[in-house]
């Protein structure tokens, strides 16, 4: 179904009906809607409620594409995390310049809100979506039906790592991917999977590139581009927040 800007609201999905696109994920929308030469699937690393991946799965329904949209997710709740993901790496990340002056000042203030509020600034009680508990694979299916979107998508539930290894994947070409999974290990096997499979002029949307509670993917990123030669780039600052993606 075509949702309009005021049902999208309602089911807690991304709007992509109105242009120019709004929003965290204006640039993987604006790349999934113009990627109609390249070949392979549009895949997310982190669904949570399916908010993008249903708007993902309506642009390629409206182009009449034979590729679909792939969604990852645990759903259980926020993964473990490793020690590159806890907040003290943001001041190492300052004190070897990976990050800005400004960028760090941000991460500060973010802490002493997150504190005010009574929040932990720890990687599992930061996050606005809170643990991830609130999501599950039924609820995502269920949504995936109920918009019409379910013969567009293909959805994993379990670790990235077993995931990727499903038959399925094994053999899958990549046009994009939004990788929004918070925390190093999963950028890891996302980038590790993906790259090899994108096509040329493919994007990989790195959604907490900049952050202020994850440096984990400021972590894995950097050293995945490093490993292999390649630099992220900078889609847009908007002052406040910058985006990033890596092209091949």
């Amino acid at each position: 179904m075509a949702l309009e800007p005021w049902e999208a609201s309602i089911l807690g999905v991304y709007d992509v009906a109105t242009r120019p696109y709004t929003g965290g994920s204006r640039h993987w929308f604006d790349f999934v809607e113009h990627a109609r030469d390249l070949e392979g699937d549009f895949l997310e690393f982190g669904v949570y409620r399916g908010r993008s991946l249903v708007g993902t799965a309506m642009l390629l329904q409206e182009r009449g594409s034979d590729s679909i949209a792939v969604g990852f997710d645990t759903f259980a709740g926020f993964p473990s995390t490793s020690p590159f993901d806890l907040q003290e790496r943001f001041e190492q990340l300052h004190e070897e310049g990976r990050i800005s002056s400004d960028h760090f000042e941000r991460v500060v203030k973010n802490r002493a809100h997150l504190s005010w509020l009574g929040r932990d600034s720890h990687p599992s009680a930061s996050s606005t979506s809170g643990n991830f508990s609130n999501t599950s694979e039924h609820y995502v299916r269920s949504l995936l039906e109920y918009t019409g979107t379910d013969s567009q998508v293909e959805l994993f539930a379990g670790e990235f790592a077993e995931s990727v290894e499903e038959p399925a994947n094994a053999r899958r070409t990549v046009a994009g991917a939004l990788i929004d999974c918070d925390l190093w290990g999963g950028y890891q096997v996302a980038l590790d999977y993906v790259w090899p499979r994108l096509s040329p002029g493919g994007m990989i949307f790195l959604d907490e590139y900049y952050s202020l509670k994850f440096p984990g993917p400021r972590f894995a990123v950097d050293s995945f581009c490093e490993e292999h030669g390649i630099r992220p780039t900078l889609l847009e600052d908007e002052g406040s927040w910058e985006r990033w993606a890596i092209f091949k």
